[in-house]
C-alpha cells in the first residue's frame, strides 16, 4: 500500500478502506495573492508541491462568486495577511434580487478561476485531484446581498429570491462544468447556510436543498469525489447526509457531531478531525498529534482524511504544518 498513489489513496478512502500511508489535506487562503490567476496558481502550486497533500483543495478567495454580480471588495493591506471583505453588496434591495441574471462564466471573475483550474493542472498533472472550491447558491446570495437582506427576503419576498437563486444556480453549474473542462477532478461544494444559526430546517429545505441539488446532479456526472463542506456551527448535519456526495468534511472539533458520532449515522468518507483554530496554531506538537490520532480511533481507522475544520490561518507555522503531517503519516 505504500506505493498507492495519492489518487488510489483517496478512493480508498471513499470506500472506507485501510490506507497506508493514512490520508491527510490541509488548505488555507493566500490573502491578497489570490487576485489574478497567475498568482494563485503560484501559491497553490508551491503549496503543494511543498507538503504534497492527498488532493488539492483550491482556495480562491471567498468572494470571487459576486463580483461579477457588482459586489464591491474592500481589501486590507498586505501585510495584514486578511482576506478582503464587502465593501458594497451588489445587491442591496429586494428589487435587486429580481434583476440577478446568470454569468458567462468565461468572463470576469469567474473566468480567472477557471483559468487558474487549468493552469494549476497543467503544472501538477495528474498527481493528485484538484478540488475547485463552489459555493452553494444560497451561500451565494448570502454574501451577494448579507444576511440580513436575505433573510428578509427569505420571509417577505420569496418570489424574487428564488429567481435569483435560479440564476445564481445556472451560473454555478456553469462554471463547474468549465472548471471540469479546465482540469478540476473533484469539486468542493460549501454552504454557510445549513445551520440554526441563520435559518430554520424548512428554510433551509425551501432555498437552500433543491439548488443544491442542482448544481450536485452536475458535480455528478463530471466526477466520482464531490466534498460537502457544512460550514459554521449547529449544523443540519443529518437533513443533508441523503445529498450525493462522497465526503463530508464540517468543524468536527467545534460543533456537533463528533467523529464517532457521525460514522454511526453516515458510510460516507469524513474529511476532519484537526482543529484549525485551536489545537493546530496553539497546541505543542504531542496535542497536534494526539489529537490527529484520537481523530483516527474515533473513525475506526478508516473511511477518514485528515483535514481542518475550514481555512487555515495564514499565519500557521511549516512546523506545525510538519508535525501534523507527521502524524498521520508517520
Amino acid at each position: 500500500m505504500n506505493q498507492m498513489t495519492h489518487y488510489q489513496r483517496v478512493r480508498a478512502a471513499l470506500k472506507l478502506q485501510e490506507t497506508r500511508p493514512r490520508c491527510i489535506a490541509l488548505w488555507r487562503h493566500f490573502p491578497n495573492k489570490d487576485k489574478t490567476a497567475e498568482a494563485l496558481t503560484y501559491e497553490t502550486v508551491t503549496y503543494q508541491k511543498k507538503y504534497d497533500f492527498d488532493f488539492v483543495k483550491l482556495t480562491p478567495m471567498g468572494l470571487y462568486g459576486v463580483v461579477d454580480w457588482g459586489t464591491v471588495l474592500k481589501y486590507f493591506p498586505v501585510e495584514e495577511n486578511k482576506p478582503p471583505v464587502e465593501g458594497e453588496f451588489g445587491v442591496k434591495t429586494f428589487d435587486d434580487f429580481a434583476r440577478v441574471r446568470p454569468l458567462d462564466v468565461l468572463l470576469g471573475r469567474y473566468g480567472q478561476e477557471v483559468k487558474a483550474v487549468g493552469m494549476v493542472a497543467r503544472e501538477l498533472g495528474n498527481t493528485a485531484d484538484i478540488s475547485q472550491t463552489i459555493f452553494s447558491p444560497l451561500t451565494t446570495a448570502k454574501k451577494l446581498a448579507g444576511g440580513e437582506l436575505l433573510a428578509a427576503a427569505m420571509r417577505h419576498e420569496p418570489a424574487k429570491l428564488h429567481s435569483a437563486l435560479a440564476a445564481i444556480t445556472q451560473t454555478t453549474i456553469d462554471f463547474v462544468k468549465e472548471c471540469s473542462v479546465a482540469g478540476a477532478t473533484s469539486f468542493f461544494l460549501a454552504t454557510q447556510c445549513a445551520t440554526s444559526d441563520f435559518t430554520t430546517v424548512q428554510g433551509y429545505a425551501e432555498y437552500g436543498r433543491s439548488y443544491d441539488m442542482q448544481v450536485l446532479q452536475a458535480m455528478r456526472a463530471l466526477t466520482d469525489f464531490i466534498i460537502l463542506h457544512i460550514h459554521g456551527e449547529n449544523i443540519f448535519f443529518e437533513e443533508v447526509l441523503d445529498y450525493p456526495v462522497d465526503a463530508i468534511n464540517w468543524h468536527d472539533r467545534r460543533t456537533a457531531p463528533t467523529i464517532a458520532e457521525a460514522r454511526k449515522l453516515t458510510d460516507k468518507c469524513l474529511i476532519a478531525g484537526v482543529d484549525e483554530l485551536g489545537t493546530l496554531v496553539n497546541g505543542k506538537p504531542e496535542e497536534i498529534k494526539a489529537e490527529i490520532n484520537e481523530a483516527f480511533e474515533q473513525a475506526g481507522g478508516k473511511g477518514l482524511i485528515i483535514a481542518p475544520g475550514c481555512v487555515i490561518p495564514p499565519s500557521c507555522s511549516e512546523e506545525r504544518y510538519r508535525t501534523a503531517i507527521s502524524a498521520v503519516r508517520g
